[in-house]
């Protein structure tokens, strides 16, 4: 029996399943046993999971009811014997496999997928190719626009594509800010009033958060890692600056038990995340709490970059928390949209053409409807490609917080600001 014969005669979810099995590096006589189909022989001109799944006479979009994939977890695992686990050290297959899987499965149906934590960051990306997945919460198992683990129940496949966010997304409201030049906002600063005045207006607009969990462009670790010391000190994190800079005070009370439970979701989603029970708050953190929340009554935690800088494992540590199911919780994405220190001070106050380009092509990319979440996210994969990025952000670390807010949010913000800071046009977004 030749492959393309056994394939029609297959349901369609199993033949889901043999394509995907067949990706891995499997023949169709050793799927064919798992299936319980034998004997059967193989033709020469078997096709590849990837390839049957692109052919349009074979499964159109929305056709599988289920699909269920245990994929290599790239692992590079060798066994005593010397075998190796076909496709255990080649991801070249993960993006465009899983793109086609996302397209084939119809909403209101299941999506299981089991893979090793590992590199669960880069499962977690391919959720995002399929404009209508929600992303998946762990890398345990996803069912359809939701996702579960093992110890959670499967929750029921709703369709995603009239755009309604993750009931745990609307839990959490994200903002975005550019924080501005170091405590300069907090000293009475010209360059700096209209963006204290933003904050300000801002405030007014939020609920009044429970919490607030803060990631800030200052602090960048190996793995994801969490302040949980229950009063987190202040981190004067500037030099050269008047006395009183180093005199401000923002005495809110740290969250243990809150960074506890993001530690928990991390790490349920492959992230090995720890908690730093001495690490302060940063400015990135202070200066703009203090404009934001003056009373400083709201506990707070603080999440680090990576140092890797990689624009896709922020998103995906963004989809991670897209997991958390705190009533409340404001997120901040605290970076500036603008990071270019020679150009603040460089003589002349006339507008920055560069600047100006990229702050269009950075607002539309947030605030655009139009744009599903796929171009969304690789627009955001790819900024280095947008107008005059490096000249914005000769390093990216203040615009990262910004992949983070975007990966957890999973929808246009519904307000974009404009803000001059320093003579230069920054950035914020709001998802209320």
């Amino acid at each position: 029996m030749s492959a393309d014969a056994l394939l029609q005669r297959l349901p369609a979810s199993e033949a889901a399943i043999l394509r995907l099995r067949v990706l891995e590096g499997l023949s169709l006589r050793a799927v064919s046993r798992e299936l319980g189909i034998s004997p059967m022989t193989v033709c020469r001109h078997e096709k590849t999971a990837l390839a049957a799944l692109r052919e349009p006479s074979d499964l159109s979009t929305d056709s599988a009811a289920m699909v269920l994939t245990d994929p290599p977890y790239l692992p590079r695992y060798r066994y005593r014997t010397g075998r190796t686990v076909p496709n255990g050290d080649n991801d070249r297959w993960l993006l465009p496999a899983f793109a086609e899987l996302y397209r084939v499965v119809a909403n209101n149906s299941f999506t299981v997928s089991f893979y090793g934590w590992l590199h669960a960051n880069k499962f977690i990306v391919t959720k995002a190719r399929h404009p209508q997945q929600l992303h998946p919460i762990s890398p345990v198992c996803s069912v359809s626009n939701r996702c579960c683990t093992h110890s959670q129940p499967l929750w029921k496949a709703e369709d995603a594509s009239s755009g309604e966010a993750d009931a745990l997304t609307q839990q959490s409201q994200i903002l975005f800010l550019s924080h501005g030049g170091g405590p300069l906002p907090l000293l009475g600063d010209a360059g700096h009033r209209q963006m204290v005045e933003a904050l300000q207006t801002i405030a007014e607009r939020l609920r009044p958060p429970s919490a607030i969990l803060v990631i800030s462009a200052h602090w960048e670790a190996d793995v994801p890692s969490l302040t949980a010391g229950p009063q987190p000190p202040l981190i004067y994190d500037y030099v050269g600056l008047p006395p009183e800079s180093y005199e401000i005070q923002y005495r809110c009370p740290g969250e243990p038990q809150l960074a506890g439970r993001i530690q928990a979701l991390l790490q349920r989603g492959g992230m090995p995340a720890v908690l730093d029970a001495s690490r302060g708050f940063d400015h990135g953190m202070f200066v703009p709490l203090k404009i934001l929340f003056p009373e400083a009554h709201i506990p707070c935690v603080q999440l680090s970059l990576l140092k890797s800088l990689s624009p896709a494992e922020h998103l995906a540590l963004g989809l991670q928390l897209g997991g958390m199911a705190e009533e409340n919780l404001l997120v901040i994405g605290s970076g500036f949209s603008f990071h270019n220190l020679p150009e603040f001070f460089r003589p002349g106050i006339g507008p920055d053409p560069g600047n100006l380009a990229f702050e269009a092509w950075l607002r539309d990319t947030c605030s655009n409807a139009n744009l599903s979440e796929v171009e969304r996210e690789q627009r955001l994969l790819h900024w280095d490609r947008a107008p005059h990025a490096r000249h914005c952000h000769p390093r990216e670390e203040h615009l990262l917080p910004l992949h983070v807010c975007c990966g957890l949010a999973r929808r246009p913000c519904s307000e974009w600001l404009e803000v001059p800071i320093l003579n230069k046009q920054a950035g914020m977004a709001l998802w209320p």
